[in-house]
């Protein structure tokens, strides 16, 4: 088979596109050389993966089921190119790291610092990311591991599970008696003044799966994109964050306070890797040094 590794990149760029026009303008061809390239392709893999008129391009289903196996090659080979090239430029090795707001607060800088001792060639990246968007950027190839939330179903993904975080409510240290509840019930929750993340976030999933297990609908007065906004809503007296508590020790200076709820949902945390990328040597001491650092948080 003698497929290119440009030849995929057109096939994945057309199915983004759609078009034969814009996608010879980004190759800087002619239509009728990506015509010939796309049937190339298609001979080779013996079947169609567009279905195109004068007006119209569509995915074939074999090529919706192509499509997420192109897409992966091309970004392979686009990450080992970039490796590649850093290397012959003389530049350092870069490992990118995706990690929630309150892992890179609370846990990261002590990683880093554990990483250094045995990878001292490597640069370290860290980008912040809610626990959906680290996700994508590890399946992408934008980073080369998450530290977030590892609830995902996904074959091309590994998961390294490696602490739990339960729910808890954030409170303003001087208004915190004015809520009793201890125990984990949705009722009583729904008839507080819950300040909680937006809708399609891994926190708020939980939050929303608890609440449809008993038949309810989660209902806070205002959905949030940030816990540091949530943090400042609370000091000002607006109502009690419902948030993970590796969230809520990260804000919990500046007059707030952590309530503990019994029975409360729990989500798990670990790292998230490409199962393509096998297991390099560093993973399992990241592992080890994550369980004992959020052990010593969530306590």
């Amino acid at each position: 088979m003698n497929i290119s590794p440009k030849k995929l990149q057109v096939i994945s760029c057309l199915a983004q596109t759609l078009s034969f026009s814009r996608t010879a303008d980004i190759f800087c061809t002619t239509q009728p050389s990506l015509s010939r390239i796309v049937r190339s392709v298609e001979q080779e893999l013996g079947c169609q993966i567009f279905i195109r008129t004068t007006r119209h391009v569509e995915l074939t289903q074999q090529g919706r089921m192509l499509l997420p196996i192109v897409n992966k090659l091309v970004q392979d080979y686009e990450r080992g190119i970039l490796r590649l090239r850093e290397a012959t430029q003389g530049k350092r090795p870069t490992i990118t790291i995706a990690a929630l707001p309150s892992l890179c607060a609370l846990i990261l800088p002590g990683l880093l610092i554990e990483l250094k001792k045995s990878l001292s060639d490597f640069v370290f990246s860290v980008q912040e990311a809610h626990a959906c968007h680290a996700v994508d950027l590890v399946r992408s190839g934008k980073a080369d591991f998450a530290v977030c939330g590892v609830d995902y179903i996904d074959p091309d993904l590994s998961f390294i599970v490696v602490q739990e975080d339960r729910f808890v409510l954030l409170c303003d240290q001087s208004d915190s008696l004015r809520y009793a509840v201890k125990v984990w019930d949705e009722r009583l929750i729904n008839d507080l003044p819950v300040v909680s993340m937006e809708q399609g976030t891994n926190a708020r999933d939980y939050i929303d799966m608890s609440f449809k297990k008993v038949g309810m609908e989660f209902r806070p007065i205002v959905e949030l994109t940030n816990l540091l906004s949530i943090a400042q809503f609370v000091r000002q007296g607006f109502g009690v964050g419902l948030i993970p508590e590796l969230g809520a020790k990260a804000l919990i200076d500046g007059g707030l306070c952590i309530k503990y709820l019994e029975n409360s949902p729990k989500r798990k945390l670990g790292i998230i890797r490409k199962q393509s990328d096998g297991s390099p040597d560093y993973m399992h001491m990241m592992a080890d040094f994550l369980r004992s650092a959020l052990i010593n948080v969530l306590k």
